[in-house]
Order: C-alpha cells, then structure tokens, then sequence
C-alpha cells in the first residue's frame, strides 16, 4: 500500500503513533507499517534486513520460514524490571512464536522473579533470570518497558545486540531503540504483540499469553484503556480454544 501523506517528516497516524522527542524519521517508518498492517512485521525482520529500504516489502509467511536465515541468529526478549502481567505475557507471547514458525532462532527470555502463578503460561518456566554471560545477541527486543533503564540489569544484552526494536504501549517512551513501535492508545503490550503477530499465526498457548497480559493491563478488561478493538481481539483470542476463566482466577 501507498505511505500515509508526510509533513515536516511527522507521521499523520497520530491517533495510532504518538511517538514525540526523537529521530521522527524512524517513528514514521514504523507508524506506517504497522498502520499499513502490522501482522508479519515480526517475521520479516527475522527473516531478513527490514527496514533498509524504507517500505514495507510483503514475504510469503512459507518462503520466510524456508528460506535461509543469515542475518539472526541469536534474539534476546526484554521486559521490565518487576514484570507484570502484560510484560511477562508480551515476552512469552513472542517467544512462542519464534520457537513455533523460526526454529532454528535461538531466542531468550531476561526478565527478574515473578510470581509462580505465571509458571502457567508455555515456557515460562525457561525465562531466564541470571545475566551473568555476556553474550552478543543478533536482535534485541524491548517489550513493555518506556526507558532502556527499566531493563534493570539485563540493559546490558541491549546495549551489545546488533539492532535492537522497542515495542511499547507507554506514551513516555522517546523511542531508545533502533526502530520501535509505540502505539500509546493500546490497552497493553500484549494488544500490540495480537496485531504483530497475526491472528493466522496463533496458537493456543500464545493466545494464552496475550491474553493474560492483556487483562492484567485492563483490570479485566473493566478499565477505560480496554476500547472496542480490544474486545474484538479477545475474541479473537477466545476462539483458539483457551480457558479464561482459569488464566484470570490463576493469575489475580
């Protein structure tokens, strides 16, 4: 599809981006995939060199997985430091997506302890919570966390990853990654995972994630950042099969 009109290098999606106070070239090229349909940003970015071109350049979701991965190899998933729901939800729901359609990526998962209750989700218990290697990670992501400090100790496979992305739902994010993606009127991190994703590529258990993270962030879904969007993805979520009655009575 055609770019949204420019001016003065802002994105005209503000209602969809309010990114502010830094490089606006980034925050547009961003904006504007992900207001052009952001379901496969993910996968592309792992198949290959994404945003060198400027545009959005469509990969068939079977010659993306097929095809031979030489530029990542190794991803690192970060939250923030005293994970909630929607952080440790995000992580994993982009960790089983990797595990699911890329893998042959090896992706980790750094976030502090958190409550047992979360031990639920698919491979939670694999998260890891020692950073005493230092290790060089491909690609970097930054999930829920509105500054690099938020990432406590584990800032340091940010600062040393090859490229790093920020996906966030906090207006306070001034976008300290390479590229991000800061949609501050979704109701949580993991509402923007649901579109990066794709609903074609949902599983069970990561619906089950998105989900959880999700409702942590919505107070289920009773507070006034869950919009009517946020219901269709719900349902969305409900029809893989998950039980959510138990993902809420579990983890409150």
């Amino acid at each position: 599809p055609s770019p949204p009109p420019r001016t003065g290098g802002r994105c005209h999606q503000t209602n969809q981006c309010r990114q502010k106070k830094y490089n606006t070239e980034k925050a547009f090229t961003v904006s504007r995939l992900y207001c052009a349909g952001a379901a496969g940003l993910i996968s592309q970015q792992l198949c290959r060199p994404f945003f060198s071109s400027g545009r959005r350049t469509d990969v068939q979701s079977d010659d993306c997985r097929n095809q031979q991965k030489q530029d990542v190899k190794t991803v690192a998933i970060l939250g923030h430091i005293r994970p909630d729901g929607d952080c440790i939800g995000s992580c994993l729901a982009l960790y089983n997506y990797i595990e699911t359609y890329f893998p042959q990526i090896e992706a980790k998962v750094y976030l502090q302890e958190f409550l047992p209750e979360f031990l639920m989700l698919k491979n939670a218990d694999k998260i890891q919570h020692n950073c005493s290697e230092d290790l060089c990670y491909d690609l970097c992501f930054s999930l829920d966390s509105a500054d690099k400090a938020r990432h406590g100790e584990y800032v340091k496979y940010f600062d040393t990853a090859k490229k790093t992305i920020g996906i966030d739902h906090h207006i306070s994010n001034q976008g300290f990654a390479d590229e991000h993606l800061i949609i501050s009127d979704a109701s949580a991190t993991a509402e923007i995972m649901f579109e990066l994703i794709g609903k074609e590529n949902l599983t069970k258990e990561i619906a089950e994630c998105i989900y959880l993270g999700m409702a942590h962030d919505t107070g289920v879904f009773q507070y006034s950042n869950a919009s009517p969007k946020t219901f269709r993805i719900v349902a969305d979520l409900l029809e893989t099969g998950i039980d959510a009655s138990r993902i809420v009575d579990v983890t409150f």
